[in-house]
């Protein structure tokens, strides 16, 4: 046992934001400020012993030399808990070590903490806590079963399927946060070997819709975009979608009678929208004809399901409103200004259908709170006086963010597609002129308070396994030539700050991608593209 340094004598929250507490009782006043509950003092004398044995076994090991042991086997399905040997392989074939004593220092905001503690244990056991602390939520966000049923997948040892592309997600996205090239090669393998072995699954009809299988084509679309370097890597990720699409249908009804397969098919839902946003395309069929039998669960509010007025059909409308505009499918400007209204309408009522407790908070923190070492995001929310918004969990934070990204496409649709009177003709009236301006300075007033809403919402989410949610509506914010240059600015560098957390790479393109169009210039009022998805986002 051992003690190593001061603690800090503040409350939980205090601690975790790195800001002054005043240890007040029973809370501290920076909690009742915020109107959230203060988690209280820990008791220090317990906290001054700390287990020093990963410590003794690395200076154990260090004495004593590489023992010779065969390279692990991160693809092996032996015990779940790794035994002496698998510990010891890893010191000699492992060149980033990450120590059980380091973990909580590393990823101190997980939902998830280690699951399995071990001592100085192997590294796919490491990834694989790395992966459940930053990419797995402890509940989903319509339901209060929480993720078991992957942890037990992953600890299967009758099918290690599930484990290959956790792994290889793991290491990927290890790899990118830690600037650890050396296990980049060994994920490639991980990705290879689970791919090699989901094509064989899915030759077999019965093993095709097996939930063991969808969790391993989810899991190899999100290695995909962990390592998503180019917009070239971003179409293999999009055909993964496609068939992800196809396997819902051939998966049928009977997968809505298991939480999993709820769970998984709301999953894949969002990445499948988020496909035909970017890709500019309908919903597909396929996806469409599985969501008219989808049945949520008993506890689920009834507008998040399926039915009319759910936020799952009211993203189909829109997205298929977008696909077919972008399609030239649909031109009359009249008609696509019902259209975007009406979405637009029905997104309104949306809210009035919103559980209690969904409401959130506002607060503006004090620059001492924002500012911490090296922390650029917070920086640019102390020089703009920006709000932080709080929620009763992260859940509701990323449906709500769901939310204004679709109002944020439905009002670009109406300025950048809709009658104008920068587009009108002469024989448009004084009168249709003076509404079409007016719409527009409401659509544009809209699109700024939806994004600057977003990024009041972001710091209850970017240091969760969430984060990644966080992505698409952060493109969309930084892209938009309507917001200021400090919220784009903002949305950069929260996209930067996910791929940090993460190792997300997606989150790193998206952000290159939007800076290119800051060079942007305005000509008659109207934004000048200057990449490919601005070009297709403003084309008309």
């Amino acid at each position: 046992m051992g003690y190593h340094g001061v603690l800090s004598k503040g409350c939980q929250r205090c601690r975790r934001r790195k800001v002054k507490c005043d240890q007040s009782k029973p809370a501290c006043r920076r909690c009742e400020k915020l109107g959230v509950p203060c988690s209280g003092y820990r008791d220090l004398l317990e906290a001054q012993f700390i287990d020093e044995s990963p410590r003794v076994v690395r200076k154990a090991t260090a004495r004593a030399g590489p023992p010779d042991q065969a390279p692990m086997d991160v693809g092996c399905s032996k015990a779940i808990t790794p035994g002496p040997e698998s510990a010891a392989s890893d010191h000699a074939s492992t060149a980033v070590r990450l120590q059980i004593e380091d973990w909580f220092r590393l990823f101190p905001n997980s939902e998830a903490g280690l699951r399995y503690p071990s001592l100085g244990g192997p590294m796919n056991v490491l990834c694989a806590n790395f992966f459940l602390a930053h990419y797995a939520p402890t509940a989903p966000v319509l339901s209060d079963h929480s993720y078991d049923w992957l942890i037990q997948a992953y600890w299967d040892t009758g099918n290690d399927l599930v484990r290959l592309a956790t792994d290889a997600v793991s290491f990927a996205a290890l790899s990118n946060k830690f600037f650890a090239p050396d296990m980049k090669p060994r994920s490639r393998q991980l990705y290879g070997q689970a791919l090699a072995r989901l094509n064989t699954m899915l030759e077999d009809p019965v093993q095709a819709v097996r939930d063991d299988t969808l969790m391993c084509v989810v899991l190899l679309g999100l290695y995909e975009r962990v390592n998503l370097m180019s917009w070239d890597d971003y179409r293999r990720w999009s055909a993964h979608m496609e068939g992800a699409a196809m396997l819902l249908k051939l998966r049928g009804t009977e997968q809505f009678s298991r939480a999993a397969g709820r769970q998984l098919y709301i999953h894949l839902r969002s990445q499948i929208i988020h496909n035909c946003m970017m890709q500019h395309t309908a919903v597909p069929d396929s996806l469409k004809d599985t969501s008219n039998f989808f049945q949520p669960s008993d506890h689920w509010p009834v507008t998040y399901d399926t039915r009319p007025g759910s936020l799952g059909q009211i993203s189909f409308q829109i997205v298929n409103l977008r696909a077919a505009v972008s399609a030239r499918t649909l031109t009359d400007p009249e008609e696509i200004l019902e259209a975007a209204l009406g979405a637009e309408r029905t997104l309104e009522r949306w809210t009035l259908h919103a559980p209690q407790g969904w409401s959130h908070g506002s607060f503006t923190p004090s620059a001492a709170d924002m500012i911490q070492p090296g922390d650029g995001i917070q920086e640019e929310n102390a020089a703009t006086s920006m709000s932080e918004h709080t929620y009763a969990n992260v859940g509701v934070a990323q449906v709500w963010n769901n939310w204004r990204a679709l109002r944020i496409i439905a009002h670009q649709i109406v300025i950048y597609h809709g009658p104008s009177p920068l587009r009108a003709d002469c024989a448009t009236s004084a009168e249709a002129d003076e509404r079409y301006a007016q719409l527009e300075e409401h659509s544009a007033y809209i699109i700024r308070q939806m994004s600057t809403d977003v990024l009041a919402a972001a710091p209850a989410v970017s240091d969760t396994p969430r984060a990644g949610s966080l992505v698409w509506p952060l493109f969309l914010i930084a892209q938009e030539p309507l917001n200021p240059v400090h919220v784009r600015n903002q949305a950069v560098r929260v996209l930067r700050q996910v791929n940090n957390t993460l190792g997300y790479r997606i989150a790193s393109l998206m952000a290159d991608t939007a800076e290119e169009t800051f060079i942007g210039d305005m000509i008659g009022g109207l934004p000048v593209p200057h990449t490919p998805f601005q070009a297709l986002l403003l084309s008309g």
